[in-house]
């Protein structure tokens, strides 16, 4: 576990902490960094990956599969959760984007890697380019509702390019269009760039530090991505026949800490920021500890 902090936690904290540093320096707001991600970096990296990713024909199909009926479950679970505690309409919205989408980018590809090999790497990148889609229209259609009900979350979401962008790849990709060298030099220029942007936002936010005032609802979210996440994929993999590495990296990807780019949403739709960056700053910390336990689980005994 030495290796993965260094190797994989490390460098994102580096990351977050230089954005946490100049925020601190400077006195600087998030300002226009995160429109930015949200209508030009996470479209350019969402487009990348569906136009090269090479997706395992053997399983591909379940794992998908997999990934979108644990999405849809922990959608009840956190519904359910949300109706016995009486969230307001805006923390509920909060409290599902902590809860649906883990961070399968830049924490849950090297960690696959370093834990189940090369065959997990592959797998995981299935995992990773259906939650890139899942969560920029699913997250974007909650983090939206926040403000308000009926056709107006929809028309938000709708304004947001990562649809759009989805679809073009899907055409281009089905009818087997080259891209220009030039766009698709720049498209690698933006998406390259949209990680550690969203790691900077994280950095911002951490200078917030985490905020305690709603700390069953914390540890509630915590506990359900972390654990309870990875429980739900355990029964999806045993309902679709996944075994061996395909169930291993569903079931590891599910344990991830909430997504960085939640943080983002979060902020562009008003759906109580404040929580959703504690969210993922203390599930973020937390997941070494109970990463470790998964990890020796899925080694020994899945």
């Amino acid at each position: 576990m030495l290796r993965i902090f260094l190797e994989v936690v490390l460098p994102i904290f580096l990351v977050a902490g230089a954005g946490s540093l100049l925020q601190r320096w400077r006195k600087l707001t998030v300002g226009p960094l995160n429109p930015l991600t949200v209508y030009v970096l996470s479209p350019a990296l969402v487009f990348r990956l569906l136009m090269n990713a090479e997706l395992p024909a053997a399983t591909s199909g379940k794992i998908i599969a997999a990934s979108v009926l644990t999405t849809v479950a922990i959608v009840v679970v956190s519904l359910g959760v949300s109706a016995v505690y009486r969230h307001a309409r805006q923390m509920q919205s909060a409290f599902m984007l902590t809860n649906l989408f883990p961070n399968s980018g830049n924490m849950g590809l090297p960690i696959a890697l370093l834990a189940l090999g090369e065959i997990g790497l592959a797998f995981t990148t299935v995992i990773f380019v259906t939650q890139s889609v899942v969560g920029w229209t699913v997250g974007s259609f909650v983090a939206a509702r926040s403000s308000g009900g009926g056709f107006g979350p929809m028309l938000q979401a709708l304004r947001l390019p990562i649809l759009y962008v989805l679809g073009l790849a899907i055409v281009l990709r089905g009818f087997a269009v080259s891209i220009p060298s030039p766009v698709n030099t720049a498209v690698g220029m933006l998406a390259d760039a949209a990680l550690p942007a969203m790691v900077l936002v994280l950095g911002f936010q951490i200078n917030k530090g985490v905020d305690l005032s709603q700390l069953r609802d914390l540890v509630t979210s915590v506990a359900v991505r972390l654990v309870g996440s990875a429980f739900v994929a355990y029964g999806v993999t045993l309902l679709l026949g996944l075994d061996g590495a395909a169930q291993q990296a569903v079931i590891l990807n599910a344990a991830m800490p909430a997504a960085v780019f939640t943080t983002i949403l979060a902020t562009e739709f008003n759906a109580s920021p404040s929580f959703v960056g504690s969210a993922v700053v203390t599930s973020t910390l937390a997941s070494l500890v109970t990463l470790t336990g998964i990890i020796y689980a899925l080694q020994h005994w899945v």
